[in-house]
């Protein structure tokens, strides 16, 4: 049995949303939330963003990069996921 959960809120602009399953596993719920960033003009750009409050690094697209007109530096950095792939960020903004 599958669940979805959606609450809006039209004076705060805030939309939650919340999916579950019918069986207990062991998946992580993250917050998904909707929010607008300013680029190199100063112009909003709306973005989607998940909420990890367990995250030990922040990590954006070269996609948004390159719409924020943001520099980026050419690194190479190891980064572990929880179920233990490593891939290697090849860019920093």
């Amino acid at each position: 049995m599958n669940k979805t959960e959606e609450i809006n809120s039209s004076q705060s602009g805030v939309t939650v949303c919340h999916t579950s399953k019918g069986r207990t596993s062991s998946q992580i719920l993250l917050a998904r939330a909707i929010v607008y960033v300013r680029d190199k003009c100063g112009q909003l750009v709306k973005c989607r963003i998940s909420l990890d409050s367990a995250s030990q690094g922040h990590f954006v697209k070269k996609s948004l990069v390159q719409q924020l007109h943001l520099r980026k530096c050419k690194v190479e950095i190891p980064v572990q996921s929880i179920n233990g792939v490593t891939k290697t960020i090849l860019y920093a903004a």
